[in-house]
């Protein structure tokens, strides 16, 4: 994709082998002339495809997952204002819907083989096998004394355990279908959450603030810097964190640079992907898009 045209917003990995990279990727001239759009395309053996769904609002997340009714997997992207669009990889039938009401959406999750879209005001959203019907499952709105709050991304290993972060440092469990806020150690905003195979959550936000732990007991991890982390991810056993120009990986308990730009060029980052199996970490940022193998990075845009 020419990035001199397209800025990227946002990606997910597919739920098959070979997990392609699905990415939402805006028209910049179209978006300086006032006019929101999304393009929706897939990076899959080398190449780029692009679908025929080119709606008028800006995608704020994508993700994938198995819809249990039918074996198919789905490919789900949102906008801010509730808009939902679905794709099925396998008859590339696109579709089009509508949160049940508008709100700051921010972000989804796929958990358990299931969709969770959260956003501003604790709202959660879950999306049901089938016709993607969503249901409510929010936690407690804010009263007035709290200011304003909300949900920034949503993570689990299964179902049963579900964790969202958000403004002002707010942690929330969802388990048995009732919600608990856990006693952070941060009043910075957390802008991702990411959960590994043995249930450790990393939370990473602004001021380079980075969390580790479960079920109420959170400890910070001291960085060693003071810029915005933008996404936290887990692959192959380690844990990656993205800025918005670099990725780090955890070793030891500190962050060690893994990418960055290249003497005077600068590097976008802000979104991780893992291939899972596939064995590939994507780097997805507004005019890059990277992918780690076992020998190394290497550009995909």
């Amino acid at each position: 994709m020419d990035t001199d045209i397209w800025r990227f917003l946002c990606a997910c990995t597919g739920s098959d082998e070979p997990q392609p990279l699905f990415c939402a990727a805006e028209a910049i001239a179209e978006v300086e002339a006032g006019r929101p759009n999304s393009l929706f395309a897939v990076h899959h053996r080398g190449q780029w495809y692009s679908y025929a769904a080119t709606p008028d609002w800006t995608a704020v997340a994508v993700a994938s997952v198995r819809d249990p009714s039918d074996s198919l997997w789905v490919v789900v992207g949102i906008s801010a204002a509730g808009h939902v669009w679905e794709l099925r990889p396998r008859t590339r039938v696109e579709t089009s819907g509508q949160l049940p009401r508008e709100t700051g959406m921010t972000n989804l999750g796929a958990v358990d083989q299931t969709v969770f879209a959260c956003g501003m005001g604790r709202v959660v959203y879950r999306r049901e096998p089938g016709g993607g019907s969503w249901t409510d499952i929010s936690a407690p709105w804010p009263d007035a004394s709290e200011g304003v709050v909300g949900f920034t991304a949503i993570a689990g290993r299964d179902a049963s355990l579900v964790y969202a972060v958000g403004w002002k440092g707010e942690i929330w469990a969802l388990s048995e279908g009732r919600w608990r806020a856990e006693d952070s150690p941060t009043n910075a905003n957390l802008n991702a959450v990411a959960v590994s195979d043995d249930g450790e959550v990393y939370c990473v936000g602004d001021d380079g603030v980075m969390l580790h732990g479960r079920n109420g007991m959170w400890t910070m991890i001291d960085t060693g810097t003071d810029v915005d982390l933008q996404d936290v991810c887990m692959h192959g056993g380690e844990v990656f964190v993205a800025s918005d120009f670099q990725v780090f990986r955890l070793e030891d308990g500190f962050l060690t640079l893994d990418l960055a730009g290249d003497g005077d060029s600068s590097l976008t980052c802000l979104k991780l992907r893992s291939g899972g199996r596939g064995g590939v970490l994507y780097s997805l940022g507004t005019h890059d898009v990277f992918q780690r193998t076992d020998e190394g990075w290497g550009r995909l845009a």
